[in-house]
């Protein structure tokens, strides 16, 4: 118990939360004319500038409730229950009219949501003790109790799942844009090993050949080795920190070569139809490894998720220092990617893309299916 609680207080905000919105400023604004229509016409609410005082005051707080969720819950509650309490002990009726109340509502979900584990610790006692406050009432004030601290913390509990699930969706995010770098960094440190080899050995076999003047060219070459050597190991320890504890996966560098292998994938599903377009000669190793890799991700997407598609297209146009990749399925239409499955594959392909310095789009295809876009310059990215 004393460990949950520790790491109840220890939470920090959610990261993520979301600007004000135009259309929460219209709706805020609707509100309070709503709010003072009612306070100037309901029959049971009394001290009528009081309670129109309040809706102007209080409801535009809630604009503020990501950025201030406890301050904005407090001053809420506890204006309602300071104004409420007095009319109880002076006079019947009340002075919350419907629009304070979802205000009310809003900024309990809201300090559940946005948060931190201090103001939710905070923030939800607060908001059963002045809610009691609030409403006070002679008529089996037990059951009335239970019944008002039980609403007000289903409402806590609603804004608490949907803050774990946000994030245990930006942890998945993550986790497929780490996994996707890792990816990466291996396929650049194969090409780049692969070239600093090669200068290693030219340098061992030019310290052999210098004839003119072996001493300095000896020390030249020493240093070109050295520095080559050096730089090999220095690649191997960084993508070692960058990989996990599992065993690292050992298989040939991917090609455009490669891409044939997509279209001849067996079983169920659309068939692949294959078209590259250019010299691929001309694509850099590093490149065309992830020119594979994106062909290969929308293509696997397609597959699982294109209802109905009976071909998925893949072309790859090589056009000048840029190589444009482009995978188009024709299954039924869908209006996001969360019809197209998790999304993690579409968060790693633009990781991958922005890595290079390149572009990633992916959406639906007129007129029906849908198409993965990616732009990426040939030459040494970002």
């Amino acid at each position: 118990m004393r460990e949950a609680l520790r790491r109840l207080l220890d939470e920090p905000r959610p990261e993520g939360a979301p600007p004000v919105r135009r259309w929460e400023v219209v709706l805020v604004g609707l509100g309070v004319a709503l709010g003072l229509v009612e306070a100037a016409f309901e029959p049971n609410v009394t001290w009528r500038p009081v309670a129109a005082a309040m809706v102007v005051v209080l409801v535009p707080l809630v604009l503020v409730r990501r950025t201030r969720p406890l301050t904005v819950v407090l001053l809420i509650f506890g204006v309602q229950a300071l104004v409420d309490g007095l009319v109880w002990l002076t006079d019947e009726g009340t002075t919350l009219v419907g629009v304070t109340f979802v205000a009310s509502v809003t900024a309990t979900y809201a300090v559940a949501r946005w948060g931190s584990g201090r103001e939710i610790s905070v923030g939800a006692p607060a908001v059963v003790l002045l809610s009691l406050v609030s409403d006070p009432t002679d008529d089996v004030p037990f059951i009335a109790a239970l019944v008002s601290s039980t609403l007000w913390l289903l409402v806590v509990a609603v804004g608490i799942i949907v803050r774990t699930r946000g994030s245990r969706r930006r942890e998945r995010v993550e986790a497929a844009r780490l996994s996707e770098r890792e990816l990466l960094a291996r396929e650049l440190h194969d090409t780049v090993a692969h070239h600093v080899s090669a200068i290693a050995i030219q340098a061992q076999a030019g310290r052999l050949m210098a004839q003119t003047d072996p001493a300095s060219a000896a020390g030249v070459l020493e240093t070109i080795e050295d520095a080559a050597s050096q730089t090999l190991s220095e690649m191997r320890r960084l993508v070692s920190a960058l990989r996990d504890d599992a065993e690292a996966e050992l298989r040939p560098q991917a090609s455009l070569d490669d891409l044939s292998a997509l279209a001849e994938v067996a079983g169920p599903g659309p068939a692949i139809e294959l078209d590259v377009i250019g010299d691929a000669e001309r694509v850099a190793p590093s490149l065309a490894a992830s020119v594979f890799r994106v062909a290969q991700e929308a293509v696997t997407n397609a597959r699982r998720h294109a209802r109905n598609a009976s071909v998925v297209r893949v072309e790859i146009r090589i056009v000048r220092d840029e190589v444009h990749v482009s995978v188009v399925d024709d299954g039924d239409a869908v209006a996001s990617a969360a019809g197209r499955g998790s999304g993690y594959g579409l968060i790693g392909m633009q990781e991958r893309a922005e890595l290079l310095g390149g572009t990633f789009e992916a959406g639906p295809h007129e007129p029906r299916g849908w198409e993965v876009r990616a732009i990426l310059p040939n030459g040494e990215g970002r």
